[in-house]
């Protein structure tokens, strides 16, 4: 007998599985696959798609939740690592436009031990909500690159 499937009782196995430190990344492909092989469950492509992404945000929240403790984190981030620098910049109304941050002992190490060339580079970023992330690196005396700030801005600019 094969039962059409329940989105909650997905979500709940796909959120047990997944809190239980499994690495998995699931597709809606794989979902069907495993639920008609554990369960006898037969569901669709949306409806996988669905309970996953239902289910990921159950376990990691929603994105606008993550940009909300961004200025938390930047607190505890310069708290408790001297001489690191950690800036937000919101709208008006309170919506994230650019943040930067660059933890102090890369900055020291920048300064003591590096070569005093900054390479810059931007990757756009997908999904939901665009921008660019942008990342500066610099190589040590011995050739290894040293990651020394980070940020996010809503495309390549000389501002930003």
């Amino acid at each position: 007998m094969v039962l059409q499937a329940n989105s909650e009782v997905v979500v709940t196995i796909i959120c047990d599985i997944i809190g239980q430190g499994s690495l998995r990344v699931w597709k809606p492909k794989d979902i069907i696959r495993d639920m008609n092989a554990l369960l006898q469950i037969n569901m669709s492509y949306s409806q996988a798609w669905h309970a996953r992404e239902f289910s990921l945000g159950l376990m990691m929240g929603t994105p606008e939740e993550s940009f909300s403790k961004l200025p938390v984190y930047f607190h505890n981030l310069k708290k408790h690592n001297p001489g690191t620098v950690a800036y937000i910049k919101t709208d008006s109304e309170d919506r994230f436009e650019y943040r930067f941050f660059t933890i102090g002992c890369a900055m020291h190490a920048f300064r003591e031990c590096c070569r005093k060339v900054i390479i810059m580079d931007g990757v756009p970023l997908k999904g939901k909500y665009k921008g660019t992330i942008l990342h500066a690196v610099t190589m040590d005396g011995n050739n290894q690159i040293l990651p020394i700030g980070y940020g996010i801005c809503p495309k390549e600019t000389t501002d930003s």
